[in-house]
């Protein structure tokens, strides 16, 4: 049976035999455990089968909860984070910036030919101070 309890899944079956769908944090506070102990506990019921997740809903502040229901079924699919595509996709194409920028530094840091004359007289050539 793994480290969950008997009576830990009882307590949380009885608490969702109304049919309705229930999220892990509504689940801990109605059996009055605490939220990681209740969701360990549904993770492991969810591989005997007991219980399945049947939608994942937004939170307003961001991320998603699944949704449970008693009985056999077929996990919904967990949707992706589109703000986690779109903060990858900005993060590459800063990295790209970044890098056609040291590009063009390069290319654009040459130092002009000083003949040794003007060299002698007025030193190495010294880039202006930006």
């Amino acid at each position: 049976m793994g480290t969950t309890s008997r009576r830990k899944m009882n307590l949380i079956l009885a608490n969702m035999k109304d049919g309705q769908l229930h999220a892990t944090t509504e689940v801990a506070e109605a059996i009055g455990l605490e939220r990681t102990i209740v969701c360990h506990a549904m993770a492991q019921m969810r591989k005997l089968d007991l219980i399945h997740i049947v939608e994942w809903r937004n939170l307003k502040g961001g991320g998603t909860v699944a949704m449970h229901v008693i009985g056999k079924g077929i996990n919904a699919p967990k949707p992706s984070n589109p703000k986690k595509h779109e903060e990858k996709r900005l993060r590459a194409a800063r990295k790209a910036r970044e890098e056609r920028c040291e590009e063009r530094q390069q290319l654009t840091s040459f130092v002009p030919f000083r003949d040794p004359w003007t060299a002698a007289l007025y030193g190495e050539y010294q880039r202006e101070a930006a």
